[in-house]
């Protein structure tokens, strides 16, 4: 965001965005495989083959 630039604009979208997710509304898409940090390679990979789903979760446990 440019500083100051609409900001009265975005705060708005903002409060009604946090709006939708505190009712639980908003779901956020996560790909169906889960990769360990060790295969961060393969996530990039992954990303790259325009096949991944939304987010990518990286375990880093």
């Amino acid at each position: 965001m440019i500083h100051n630039f609409k900001r009265e604009e975005h705060r708005q979208i903002l409060a009604e965005l946090a709006k939708i997710a505190e009712t639980g509304a908003l779901i956020p898409v996560v790909d169906p495989r889960t990769f360990n940090l060790s295969q961060a390679s393969d996530v990039y990979a992954h990303l790259a083959s325009g096949k991944a789903i939304g987010k990518v979760v990286i375990s880093v446990i």
